[in-house]
Protein backbone atom coordinates (compact mmCIF):
# COMPACT_ATOMS: atom_id res chain seq x y z
CA UNK A 1 0.00 0.00 0.00
CA UNK A 2 2.65 2.52 0.92
CA UNK A 3 4.74 1.40 -2.24
CA UNK A 4 1.63 2.08 -4.26
CA UNK A 5 1.11 5.36 -2.19
CA UNK A 6 4.67 6.72 -3.03
CA UNK A 7 4.18 5.95 -6.81
CA UNK A 8 1.28 7.66 -7.10
CA UNK A 9 2.63 10.85 -5.48
CA UNK A 10 5.51 10.58 -7.91
CA UNK A 11 3.15 10.23 -10.84
CA UNK A 12 1.75 13.37 -9.51
CA UNK A 13 4.46 15.44 -8.70
CA UNK A 14 5.68 14.41 -12.74
CA UNK A 15 2.08 15.78 -13.96
CA UNK A 16 2.52 18.54 -11.68
CA UNK A 17 5.49 19.67 -12.97
CA UNK A 18 4.21 19.88 -16.31
CA UNK A 19 1.30 21.99 -16.45
CA UNK A 20 3.28 24.67 -14.23
CA UNK A 21 3.17 28.06 -16.18
CA UNK A 22 4.91 31.47 -15.50
CA UNK A 23 4.70 33.21 -12.62
CA UNK A 24 4.10 36.28 -15.37
CA UNK A 25 1.30 34.74 -17.43
CA UNK A 26 -0.27 33.93 -13.50
CA UNK A 27 -0.66 37.21 -11.96
CA UNK A 28 -1.21 38.58 -15.61
CA UNK A 29 -4.38 36.49 -15.27
CA UNK A 30 -5.10 37.56 -11.97
CA UNK A 31 -5.32 41.25 -12.99
CA UNK A 32 -7.31 40.82 -16.13
CA UNK A 33 -9.86 39.06 -13.72
CA UNK A 34 -9.64 42.02 -11.03
CA UNK A 35 -9.63 44.73 -13.84
CA UNK A 36 -12.58 43.19 -15.64
CA UNK A 37 -14.68 42.54 -12.73
CA UNK A 38 -13.82 46.09 -11.60
CA UNK A 39 -15.38 47.82 -14.44
CA UNK A 40 -18.35 45.74 -14.57
CA UNK A 41 -19.35 46.31 -11.11
CA UNK A 42 -18.69 50.16 -11.83
CA UNK A 43 -21.13 50.22 -14.99
CA UNK A 44 -23.75 47.39 -13.09
CA UNK A 45 -22.79 44.88 -15.32
CA UNK A 46 -23.38 41.04 -14.41
CA UNK A 47 -20.26 39.61 -13.37
CA UNK A 48 -21.62 36.26 -14.29
CA UNK A 49 -23.34 34.62 -17.17
CA UNK A 50 -25.83 31.66 -17.26
CA UNK A 51 -25.84 29.50 -19.92
CA UNK A 52 -28.02 26.47 -20.20
CA UNK A 53 -28.60 26.83 -16.30
CA UNK A 54 -25.00 26.27 -15.94
CA UNK A 55 -23.16 29.34 -13.73
CA UNK A 56 -20.16 31.07 -14.38
CA UNK A 57 -18.70 33.60 -12.50
CA UNK A 58 -16.17 36.10 -14.06
CA UNK A 59 -13.55 34.78 -11.23
CA UNK A 60 -14.13 31.17 -12.19
CA UNK A 61 -13.99 30.78 -15.60
CA UNK A 62 -11.91 34.40 -17.25
CA UNK A 63 -8.54 33.09 -15.56
CA UNK A 64 -9.00 29.41 -16.57
CA UNK A 65 -9.69 30.56 -20.39
CA UNK A 66 -6.47 32.52 -19.77
CA UNK A 67 -4.02 29.99 -18.90
CA UNK A 68 -5.75 27.79 -20.70
CA UNK A 69 -3.60 24.99 -22.86
CA UNK A 70 -3.50 21.45 -23.50
CA UNK A 71 -1.75 20.23 -19.98
CA UNK A 72 -4.13 22.30 -18.46
CA UNK A 73 -6.81 20.69 -19.57
CA UNK A 74 -5.39 16.72 -18.97
CA UNK A 75 -4.94 18.69 -15.23
CA UNK A 76 -8.90 18.67 -15.05
CA UNK A 77 -9.70 15.46 -16.44
CA UNK A 78 -6.98 13.76 -13.99
CA UNK A 79 -8.56 15.62 -10.77
CA UNK A 80 -12.04 14.64 -12.52
CA UNK A 81 -10.90 10.82 -12.99
CA UNK A 82 -8.50 10.10 -10.06
CA UNK A 83 -9.37 12.50 -7.15
CA UNK A 84 -6.87 11.98 -4.28
CA UNK A 85 -9.19 11.61 -1.05
CA UNK A 86 -11.77 9.00 -1.24
CA UNK A 87 -13.69 8.57 2.09
CA UNK A 88 -16.97 9.10 1.43
CA UNK A 89 -19.67 11.22 3.25
CA UNK A 90 -17.15 12.99 6.00
CA UNK A 91 -16.81 16.76 4.95
CA UNK A 92 -20.70 16.79 5.12
CA UNK A 93 -20.31 15.30 8.44
CA UNK A 94 -18.48 18.71 8.83
CA UNK A 95 -21.15 20.76 7.62
CA UNK A 96 -23.75 19.54 9.68
CA UNK A 97 -21.95 20.09 12.55
CA UNK A 98 -21.22 23.55 12.18
CA UNK A 99 -24.39 24.19 11.08
CA UNK A 100 -25.68 22.08 14.27
CA UNK A 101 -22.89 23.96 16.93
CA UNK A 102 -24.04 27.33 15.19
CA UNK A 103 -28.17 26.82 15.51
CA UNK A 104 -27.78 25.29 18.84
CA UNK A 105 -25.58 28.30 20.10
CA UNK A 106 -28.40 31.21 18.74
CA UNK A 107 -31.20 28.61 20.37
CA UNK A 108 -29.54 28.34 23.90
CA UNK A 109 -29.03 32.32 23.85
CA UNK A 110 -32.41 32.69 22.49
CA UNK A 111 -31.25 34.83 19.35
CA UNK A 112 -33.17 32.94 16.66
CA UNK A 113 -36.71 32.95 15.38
CA UNK A 114 -38.36 31.06 12.87
CA UNK A 115 -39.40 33.46 10.18
CA UNK A 116 -42.03 34.22 7.64
CA UNK A 117 -40.08 35.07 4.14
CA UNK A 118 -41.71 36.15 1.12
CA UNK A 119 -41.17 33.35 -1.29
CA UNK A 120 -41.67 30.73 1.79
CA UNK A 121 -43.13 28.02 -1.18
CA UNK A 122 -41.83 29.24 -4.45
CA UNK A 123 -38.21 29.66 -2.97
CA UNK A 124 -37.43 28.53 0.31
CA UNK A 125 -38.69 25.31 -0.10
CA UNK A 126 -38.43 24.58 -3.95
CA UNK A 127 -34.43 25.44 -2.77
CA UNK A 128 -34.67 22.51 -0.85
CA UNK A 129 -35.69 19.55 -3.33
CA UNK A 130 -33.60 21.62 -6.33
CA UNK A 131 -30.51 21.62 -4.31
CA UNK A 132 -29.21 18.61 -6.33
CA UNK A 133 -29.82 20.66 -9.40
CA UNK A 134 -28.15 23.86 -8.41
CA UNK A 135 -25.19 21.79 -7.10
CA UNK A 136 -25.17 20.28 -10.60
CA UNK A 137 -25.20 23.66 -12.26
CA UNK A 138 -22.76 25.10 -10.49
CA UNK A 139 -20.28 22.56 -11.16
CA UNK A 140 -18.65 22.97 -14.46
CA UNK A 141 -17.52 26.73 -12.77
CA UNK A 142 -16.26 25.33 -9.74
CA UNK A 143 -13.83 23.09 -12.12
CA UNK A 144 -12.42 25.32 -13.74
CA UNK A 145 -11.93 27.50 -10.12
CA UNK A 146 -9.99 24.66 -8.72
CA UNK A 147 -7.97 23.87 -12.01
CA UNK A 148 -6.97 28.02 -11.69
CA UNK A 149 -5.97 27.26 -8.07
CA UNK A 150 -4.29 24.06 -9.04
CA UNK A 151 -2.08 26.02 -11.45
CA UNK A 152 -1.12 29.01 -9.09
CA UNK A 153 -0.94 26.82 -6.09
CA UNK A 154 2.19 25.04 -8.09
CA UNK A 155 4.07 28.33 -8.09
CA UNK A 156 6.10 27.44 -5.30
CA UNK A 157 6.75 24.97 -2.26
CA UNK A 158 4.42 26.39 -0.21
CA UNK A 159 1.24 25.16 -2.13
CA UNK A 160 -1.69 25.95 0.68
CA UNK A 161 -0.38 29.69 1.09
CA UNK A 162 -0.02 30.11 -2.57
CA UNK A 163 -3.62 28.93 -3.17
CA UNK A 164 -5.02 30.64 -0.45
CA UNK A 165 -3.34 33.78 -1.64
CA UNK A 166 -4.65 32.89 -5.29
CA UNK A 167 -8.65 32.40 -4.40
CA UNK A 168 -8.04 36.46 -2.70
CA UNK A 169 -6.82 38.24 -5.45
CA UNK A 170 -9.56 36.01 -7.72
CA UNK A 171 -12.45 37.23 -5.69
CA UNK A 172 -10.81 40.06 -3.92
CA UNK A 173 -12.61 42.76 -6.19
CA UNK A 174 -16.53 41.44 -5.47
CA UNK A 175 -16.12 42.34 -2.05
CA UNK A 176 -14.87 46.14 -2.82
CA UNK A 177 -17.65 48.63 -2.33
CA UNK A 178 -18.28 50.99 -4.66
CA UNK A 179 -17.80 53.64 -2.25
CA UNK A 180 -14.28 52.51 -1.01
CA UNK A 181 -15.93 52.43 2.59
CA UNK A 182 -14.57 48.80 3.58
CA UNK A 183 -15.58 46.98 6.89
CA UNK A 184 -13.04 44.78 7.14
CA UNK A 185 -15.57 42.22 9.58
CA UNK A 186 -17.57 41.61 6.50
CA UNK A 187 -14.15 39.84 4.70
CA UNK A 188 -14.29 37.04 7.21
CA UNK A 189 -16.49 34.96 5.81
CA UNK A 190 -14.65 35.03 2.73
CA UNK A 191 -11.76 34.42 4.33
CA UNK A 192 -12.95 31.61 6.05
CA UNK A 193 -13.60 30.21 3.50
CA UNK A 194 -11.09 30.56 1.25
CA UNK A 195 -8.89 28.75 4.11
CA UNK A 196 -11.61 25.99 4.06
CA UNK A 197 -11.37 26.05 0.24
CA UNK A 198 -7.31 25.51 -0.08
CA UNK A 199 -7.44 22.94 2.26
CA UNK A 200 -9.98 20.82 -0.07
CA UNK A 201 -7.64 21.95 -3.22
CA UNK A 202 -4.34 21.12 -1.45
CA UNK A 203 -4.38 18.86 1.29
CA UNK A 204 -7.50 16.31 0.37
CA UNK A 205 -6.52 17.21 -4.08
CA UNK A 206 -10.70 16.23 -4.42
CA UNK A 207 -12.68 18.14 -7.01
CA UNK A 208 -15.45 16.88 -6.07
CA UNK A 209 -15.46 17.95 -2.12
CA UNK A 210 -13.90 20.95 -3.34
CA UNK A 211 -17.08 21.74 -5.26
CA UNK A 212 -19.75 20.21 -2.85
CA UNK A 213 -18.61 21.85 -0.03
CA UNK A 214 -17.79 25.14 -0.97
CA UNK A 215 -21.38 25.23 -2.52
CA UNK A 216 -23.09 23.60 0.38
CA UNK A 217 -21.50 25.98 2.59
CA UNK A 218 -22.38 29.07 1.00
CA UNK A 219 -25.88 27.62 0.10
CA UNK A 220 -27.17 25.93 3.60
CA UNK A 221 -26.16 29.69 5.00
CA UNK A 222 -27.76 31.63 2.91
CA UNK A 223 -31.37 29.27 2.98
CA UNK A 224 -31.56 29.67 6.40
CA UNK A 225 -30.43 33.97 7.07
CA UNK A 226 -31.12 34.51 3.93
CA UNK A 227 -28.41 37.13 1.38
CA UNK A 228 -29.32 40.16 0.04
CA UNK A 229 -26.70 39.57 -2.74
CA UNK A 230 -27.95 39.51 -6.05
CA UNK A 231 -25.54 37.61 -7.50
CA UNK A 232 -25.50 35.10 -4.90
CA UNK A 233 -28.56 34.49 -4.56
CA UNK A 234 -28.76 34.11 -8.95
CA UNK A 235 -25.65 31.83 -8.82
CA UNK A 236 -26.49 29.52 -5.48
CA UNK A 237 -30.31 29.72 -6.61
CA UNK A 238 -32.48 30.40 -8.59
CA UNK A 239 -32.17 33.95 -10.98
CA UNK A 240 -35.76 34.70 -10.66
CA UNK A 241 -34.90 36.29 -7.30
CA UNK A 242 -32.49 39.07 -5.99
CA UNK A 243 -32.82 38.45 -2.49
CA UNK A 244 -34.02 36.13 0.28
CA UNK A 245 -34.59 36.74 3.76
CA UNK A 246 -34.28 33.27 5.31
CA UNK A 247 -36.18 30.51 6.96
CA UNK A 248 -34.89 31.97 10.71
CA UNK A 249 -34.10 35.37 11.92
CA UNK A 250 -31.37 36.04 14.18
CA UNK A 251 -31.86 39.39 16.70
CA UNK A 252 -30.34 42.75 15.33
CA UNK A 253 -27.00 42.74 17.66
CA UNK A 254 -26.18 39.56 16.45
CA UNK A 255 -27.09 39.11 12.67
CA UNK A 256 -24.02 40.45 11.18
CA UNK A 257 -22.13 37.58 12.70
CA UNK A 258 -23.61 34.97 12.27
CA UNK A 259 -22.10 34.13 8.53
CA UNK A 260 -18.77 34.89 9.56
CA UNK A 261 -19.62 32.79 12.62
CA UNK A 262 -20.72 29.80 11.14
CA UNK A 263 -17.38 29.47 8.28
CA UNK A 264 -15.35 30.25 11.62
CA UNK A 265 -16.66 26.80 13.18
CA UNK A 266 -16.33 24.99 9.67
CA UNK A 267 -13.11 26.15 9.73
CA UNK A 268 -12.02 24.98 13.02
CA UNK A 269 -13.75 21.35 12.19
CA UNK A 270 -11.57 20.70 9.20
CA UNK A 271 -8.22 21.98 11.40
CA UNK A 272 -9.13 19.70 13.88
CA UNK A 273 -9.26 16.99 11.47
CA UNK A 274 -6.35 17.91 10.09
CA UNK A 275 -4.12 18.08 13.33
CA UNK A 276 -5.42 15.07 14.46
CA UNK A 277 -5.76 12.67 11.36
CA UNK A 278 -3.67 10.04 11.47
CA UNK A 279 -4.11 8.40 8.16
CA UNK A 280 -0.90 9.05 6.51
CA UNK A 281 -2.79 7.59 3.28
CA UNK A 282 -5.17 11.46 3.48
CA UNK A 283 -2.71 14.01 4.55
CA UNK A 284 0.35 13.21 6.16
CA UNK A 285 2.17 12.46 3.09
CA UNK A 286 0.15 14.25 0.61
CA UNK A 287 2.24 16.22 -2.14
CA UNK A 288 1.22 19.67 -1.82
CA UNK A 289 1.70 19.60 1.96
Amino acid sequence: MTMELEQSLKEKKLNNNHIKLSSFRVIFAILITDAAGIVLRYYKIDTYFIFLGFRFHLSAFLPFLILYNKNILLLLLGALSKPYFKKKFLPFLWLFIALIILLGTLYLLKKVTVGDPEYFYEFGLSSIFDYPLYLVWNFPQFCLLFTTLMIISSLNKYHYLTAFAGFILLFFWEFIPVDLKINPFEFIPFITAALIASFFLTRLQNIYWFSIIVFSSVWSIVLLFGSKSATVINMFFAKEYNSWDGFLVCGKDIAGYVVSAYFIILLFIVLFYVIFKRDKGDIKDNLFR
